[in-house]
């Protein structure tokens, strides 16, 4: 099947790492989650990269074999931009990660 058989939102949290990681690896191989960064308002630019590289760092980790989609669904236009810093194409480009993205969403200026 080349198509997953369950799309599951979870967030990018050490309890949700854990149990995704502790399925069987064949139920792992047909279920490809929606990661999803919590909000983080009002945090300062410096302290909101190292929070999203450990996010992505996690579940990056969890996806070295199968594909997955990480979404920053509450971010807004300053956090946005710090998102793009922090995860710039060249970091997309070496691992099975997705970026969630579409109208409406804030874009980094």
């Amino acid at each position: 099947m080349s198509e997953p058989l369950y799309v599951s939102v979870l967030p990018t949290r050490p309890h949700a790492m854990a149990a995704y990681q502790g399925l069987r690896p064949d139920i792992q191989a047909r279920v490809t989650p929606l990661w999803t960064l919590p909000p983080r308002p009002g945090m300062l630019p410096d302290l909101l990269a190292v929070e999203l590289r450990k996010d992505a760092g996690r579940v990056s980790t969890a996806h070295r074999y199968q594909s997955a989609w990480l979404d920053a669904p509450f971010t807004d236009e300053s956090e946005a931009a710090v998102l793009a810093e922090t995860l710039p194409p060249e970091w997309w480009a070496h691992r099975n990660l997705r970026p969630v993205t579409g109208p409406g969403r804030p874009v980094p200026r």
